[in-house]
């Protein structure tokens, strides 16, 4: 699992009791997605990680109307 937000630390305590009570892997990542060189930094930390997005859940208050996966990067 990937927590991802630009403020960091907030989703600390989220990732240690995600840890704790159900032992599953909870890596934070601080990125701000609002811009694209923010978005090509996550995609290289989910790389070095080796990590594939397989679920993606926003909760950023953006959305749109096709698959995540046939959405256009820079969008």
């Amino acid at each position: 699992m990937t927590l991802v937000a630009r403020r960091r630390e907030r989703l600390e305590e989220l990732a240690s009791q995600l840890r704790e009570r159900h032992g599953t892997r909870a890596e934070v990542l601080g990125h701000d997605l609002g811009n694209s060189s923010g978005r090509d930094d996550l995609a290289a930390a989910l790389d070095d990680l080796g990590l594939t997005v397989e679920i993606l859940c926003n909760n950023a208050g953006f959305g749109s109307a096709a698959p995540f996966v046939r959405l256009e990067r820079e969008r």
